[in-house]
């Protein structure tokens, strides 16, 4: 009896400690804290394209896409990623969609870091990106 007595007392406190260690995640979307338009320092691809990040797009919603030398005028058309989730109390944002998955976080009113896989052709793996704003005087 002590046996049974004793295991039913050790599977409740082992419960209690997986449900009190379980946190919810937040799936509210919400909007960039910082709206701008992002350019990467350095070329991401060959010697040309660099990655540019559009935070200001509206609706909790950013887009990502390649430019080539120093236009502007993304390659093909950029990815709109339409929900972000925020870490709360941080400047880390999450995103997935079915073609797009990753992260960002705000450095500073003027810097980003990004980091996505994309998960359809073209294939494409981009890690720890600092992305500089027009408004840095040091790009």
């Amino acid at each position: 009896m002590t046996k049974k007595i004793f295991l039913l007392l050790f599977t409740v406190l082992l419960l209690s400690i997986m449900f009190i260690s379980c946190k919810k995640f937040d799936t509210t979307a919400t909007n960039v804290s910082q709206p701008g338009t992002y350019t990467s320092i350095d070329p991401i691809l060959g010697q040309d394209y660099k990655l540019q990040v559009n935070t200001a797009v509206g609706n909790g919603s950013i887009s990502i896409g390649i430019v080539s030398g120093t236009t502007s005028t993304p390659v093909g058309d950029p990815e709109t990623i339409d929900k972000l989730y925020q870490e709360k109390g941080s400047s880390n944002y999450s995103f997935q969609t079915g073609v797009m998955s990753g992260n960002f976080s705000i450095l500073s009113t003027d810097q980003i870091k990004i980091s996505f896989v994309r998960n359809t052709p073209p294939y494409l793996s981009v890690r720890d990106i600092i992305c500089t704003s027009a408004n840095n005087p040091n790009p």
